[in-house]
């Protein structure tokens, strides 16, 4: 071997570096750019989700110091909730974090919300349900049982259901005369008169 003559694992090594950087994709910045500043957030994204996404981009578009204020930035400019979006645009001069933070508890609160109202929903069907079921058994035409979950607490003493509050107003039997005592607002398998 003569002084010229390098290991083979070195001239390997160099042939692999050069044919790299020959068909090697270069960056076109101002296409990277123009992916970064034209990514709205998908409706059902997550706030976390989104900004890993935009960091991904960021990292083609070499923004350098000015990364985390341009994140900032098109988070508050193409976020898919408008709530969110009016309370970035009230925010005076956020941090990325802070703007994270913003729109991650507003999020939270917004899936609270909605789970309250399914709740909500629940327990009216599970009154509508057992108003009906109970006229049905008055009239002899009762369906089969659906699956609904009682709701904890006391029974109707209207009607004696534990599918709606205790003095529920959409209780049926508030309106029905009882045949035990004559009464409007009760069944008489509930009635509390004495005869």
């Amino acid at each position: 071997m003569g002084p010229n003559d390098q290991p083979m694992d070195d001239v390997f090594k160099e042939a692999i570096k050069r044919l790299e950087n020959r068909f090697a994709k270069e960056t076109n910045l101002v296409l990277a750019t123009y992916k970064f500043d034209t990514q709205p957030q998908d409706h059902h994204e997550s706030i976390d989700d989104f900004v890993s996404r935009l960091r991904e981009l960021s990292v083609k578009c070499r923004f350098g110091t000015m990364t985390d204020e341009l994140i900032r930035d098109q988070l508050i400019v193409q976020c898919c909730d408008k709530k969110i979006l009016e309370r970035l645009w009230a925010a005076k001069d956020p941090t990325l974090q802070e703007s994270i933070d913003l729109a991650k508890v507003m999020e939270e609160s917004r899936r609270c919300i909605k789970e309250l109202e399914t709740k909500e929903k629940t327990v009216d069907v599970m009154a509508l349900s057992s108003d009906s079921t109970e006229s049905q058994q008055e009239t002899g035409n009762v369906p089969k049982k659906v699956g609904y979950t009682r709701s904890k607490g006391k029974e109707s003493y209207r009607c004696g259901s534990t599918f709606h509050l205790e003095d529920s107003k959409k209780c049926f039997a508030a309106n029905k005369e009882c045949r035990k005592c004559g009464h409007r607002g009760n069944y008489d398998q509930v009635c509390r008169e004495s005869n």
